[in-house]
């Protein structure tokens, strides 16, 4: 009886043409031993693809700080960060000529067709013919022209871990904004009376009209003072979100699509107040990333560090301000 009950778990063992074969207990015993290693691998996969992609975001941040330092030895000022054209009288002077001479812009200057000239446009596009995007910064000054800028995608300016360098809702965005500093300053320019120097603002990247920001003007000193950085948006709503609905070349001063404040310290994207309060058309004046910790920023010498969410307050404020002659560590950032 043994060796009869031998012999038929051998033959359990072995298919009708003699060959071995696995019984259904150890196949699933190497199917779980495959799903084990796979959960413990896939981590480690995605944290290698997600390094690759926060090093390819501080690539792009790199080269939009040295398109920036590019228009600083070309025109001797940074690029500015654009202005609404046709405010009211004595809002925002001196008001765009194409208020006067050209169409009327019923929207202001950041949405109307700027037949004259784009002065007034945003620091992102005044850059482009630093970051090869010569051909788009050159396109006709009419409908047709601004319509091939405002949809046509600049890949550099999208961090890959957030989203793909595409036009959203038919429209090229972007993921960078310029620091202005620790408020948005006046919306008046000098020299209006009672009006401060650059209308308050202390950043590196300030509203067009309120004065152009120079070597001289940053004792601070370029390698301790943002100029550009991440910022924070809704990672749900990537086509038509309330502080995100313009082009990032002609967004006017009143939205924030290129410019953030550093008045506060960085937050990740899920922590974006549409998303955390009940007002789902709060908008953001943060900077802020999809990455899981930190957010990159580019400082006024072309370097590019990453800052933790968790930054002390006033730390990150002299960080982003010019002229305060404040000290900090950059370790502490």
């Amino acid at each position: 009886m043994v060796g009869h009950g031998s012999g038929a778990a051998m033959r359990s063992h072995v298919d009708r043409f003699g060959r071995a074969a696995f019984t259904l207990v150890e196949m699933l015993v190497v199917i779980a031993i495959i799903a084990v290693l796979m959960a413990l691998l896939l981590p480690a996969v995605q944290s290698v693809r997600e390094a690759a992609r926060r090093t390819q975001c501080g690539n792009q941040l790199r080269q939009l700080a040295l398109g920036c330092l590019g228009h600083l030895q070309m025109r001797e000022a940074f690029p500015q960060a654009g202005k609404d054209a046709c405010y009211e009288a004595g809002a925002q002077q001196p008001s765009h000529r194409q208020c006067t001479v050209g169409p009327a812009l019923g929207q202001g200057g950041c949405c109307g067709p700027a037949t004259i000239d784009r002065v007034e446009w945003s620091w992102a596009f005044h850059i482009l013919p630093w970051i090869e995007g010569q051909t788009i910064f050159d396109q006709p000054m009419d409908s047709t022209g601004n319509a091939v800028v405002n949809r046509t995608p600049i890949p550099i300016m999208y961090c890959p871990t957030r989203r793909a360098p595409v036009a959203y809702n038919g429209r090229a965005r972007t993921d960078y904004a310029g620091c202005i500093g620790h408020t948005d300053g006046r919306r008046e320019s000098p020299p209006t009376a009672g009006v401060p120097p650059f209308a308050g603002l202390t950043g590196l990247i300030i509203r067009t009209g309120a004065g152009e920001v120079r070597d001289g003007h940053v004792p601070d000193g370029l390698s301790n003072t943002i100029m550009l950085g991440e910022k924070q948006i809704n990672p749900q709503d990537f086509a038509n979100p309330f502080d995100e609905n313009e082009t990032y070349a002609a967004t006017g001063w009143a939205d924030t699509e290129v410019r953030r404040r550093g008045d506060q310290p960085p937050e990740p994207d899920s922590r974006h107040p549409s998303l955390i309060t009940t007002n789902i058309n709060a908008n953001s004046a943060r900077f802020g990333s999809s990455h899981a910790d930190v957010c990159g920023c580019a400082f006024g010498d072309g370097s590019v560090r990453w800052v933790r969410f968790g930054v002390e307050q006033a730390v990150f404020q002299r960080a982003c301000r010019r002229e305060d002659r404040e000290s900090f560590s950059v370790d502490d950032l």
